[in-house]
């Protein structure tokens, strides 16, 4: 009973009622890729699969292990990253009181700003490794902090194994590491913590070196994949004035959008103005802990954004590990404001949070690729078999759904259709692996005329008849 009456209890409460809403929505691309990789043996995975990914093993190896425990329901699946979606949010409520611990009710805030936000319960519910990482992040700061403020063997221990978790979870998480070590010379602890984190970094080496090989193997495919497929570099990750933007805005609002640009940017106008007026305030009144923060903010996302220019990691989700420290630097501006509109101001942006968050949940047209209605829906119209023509490299998800019941051929085998009446075109992802729309001009070039056409937020299907083959 005594812990029901706390207030953490509630904001941990709201936080899982928010992340399970939805979670049985359709698995989306990158989510059937790392399922379907899952399914792989342990060696196909380090033989075959890690060497052509841009990814560190261990968000893969836990959808491995959780998979064959647990099931490959959509639900099940997303099961881990629901845990460490909330799991963050009681440790940014800790963060927040080893760097301000005379301020509890803003530590509370913090917790009930990232249990209501919409960009982190969009990737509590995704099957990959973004709520992984921030999760080990939000342990590591934490870790670092106790360190810091009372050094002892204990902590060490615990940072140095965040750490390492850390950075075999995504690789942008070890852009955390200047922040560390900056950190260090900004909060200036004892010799005795200084020596514990310098045999901190020393363990880190030694337990990154076994990964080195598979790292110089993706490197160098994803520099050929950058200049094979210029669009999918655009698309993915390129640094630009736009996905600088974007940062801030789905940092607030998450993954909602409007078609209409204009009425879009009335709405977001004054909700952006807010979040500027906050962090202004927030630089102003810099105090070390707040400084350690504005590094935990700033120094990834730049680095990223330089290391964006020879190879695309820049997109927003991907810093997710940054929000944190984010909505910290928002709650030490509302700190820095006159006493009478701290509480509008946090009524503000917990509104803003609802909102979008609402929205995301409630409305479909803000889910994710619906590939599960997609393969019903040809399943339900391919009464005669007919094949299926996809890119391979989207193909997972499709696979998924499937269960082996369709026949699926490349966009290069459009030579075995010699003999067919129907086949169905999979348009997704074609902008970025063929451009020109090779393939389907070749289907009209050799007679064959679209009859179905449909789309499914994203996943586009195309039935075609074959007009030569009419008897």
């Amino acid at each position: 009973m005594k812990l029901v009456k706390k207030p953490m209890f509630w904001i941990m409460f709201g936080a899982l009622v928010l992340r399970l809403i939805g979670l049985n929505q359709s698995l989306w691309l990158d989510e059937g890729v790392q399922v379907q990789t899952a399914r792989l043996s342990l060696r196909q995975l380090f033989v075959q699969h890690f060497p052509s990914d841009f990814n560190p093993p261990l968000s893969y190896l836990i959808t491995y292990f959780w998979l064959k425990l647990f099931g490959a329901s959509e639900i099940s699946l997303r099961l881990p990253s629901v845990i460490f979606g909330l799991a963050s949010v009681y440790l940014l409520y800790l963060i927040s009181n080893e760097l301000f611990p005379k301020k509890k009710l803003l530590s509370r805030a913090a917790a009930l700003l990232m249990a209501t936000a919409p960009l982190h319960i969009y990737y509590s519910q995704e099957v990959r490794p973004y709520s992984l990482a921030c999760f080990l992040v939000l342990a590591a700061v934490y870790w670092f902090l106790r360190l810091v403020n009372n050094p002892s063997k204990r902590c060490a221990r615990c940072y140095t194994l965040c750490v390492v978790l850390m950075l075999y979870s995504h690789y942008l998480t070890w852009l955390m590491l200047p922040v560390f070590w900056l950190g260090t010379k900004l909060l200036k602890p004892n010799k005795k913590t200084i020596k514990s984190l310098l045999f901190t970094n020393y363990c880190l080496l030694i337990a990154i070196f076994p990964w080195l090989p598979f790292l110089f193997k993706q490197l160098r495919f994803g520099w050929t994949q950058a200049a094979s497929l210029p669009v999918w570099g655009q698309t993915v990750g390129s640094v630009s004035l736009k996905s600088l933007v974007l940062v801030p805005l789905k940092f607030t609002i998450g993954r909602i959008s409007l078609d209409n640009n204009l009425v879009y940017a009335l709405l977001l106008l004054p909700v952006l103005s807010l979040i500027g007026a906050l962090l202004f305030r927030a630089w102003q009144k810099k105090t070390k802990p707040a400084l350690f923060v504005w590094l935990w903010l700033i120094l990834p996302l730049g680095l990223g954004a330089l290391i964006s220019l020879k190879l695309p990691v820049f997109f927003y989700f991907r810093f997710l590990f940054v929000l944190p420290a984010f909505y910290l630097l928002l709650l030490w501006g509302l700190q820095s404001s006159a006493k009478k509109h701290q509480a509008i101001l946090l009524e503000a942006l917990l509104a803003i949070n609802l909102i979008c968050s609402t929205l995301y949940l409630a409305f479909p047209c803000f889910h994710r690729e619906n590939w599960r209605r997609a393969v019903q829906a040809l399943h339900l119209r391919n009464q005669q078999a007919a094949p299926v023509l996809i890119i391979p490299e989207v193909s997972q998800p499709f696979a998924y759904y499937d269960q082996g019941e369709s026949k699926l051929l490349t966009y290069g085998q459009i030579d075995q259709l010699s003999d067919q009446n129907f086949v169905w075109l999979v348009k997704y992802a074609q902008p970025i692996f063929e451009p020109d729309n090779k393939t389907e001009k070749m289907l009209i070039k050799n007679r064959w005329q679209s009859i179905y056409e449909a789309d499914f937020r994203g996943v586009t299907i195309k039935k075609f008849i074959s007009l030569k083959n009419e008897r």
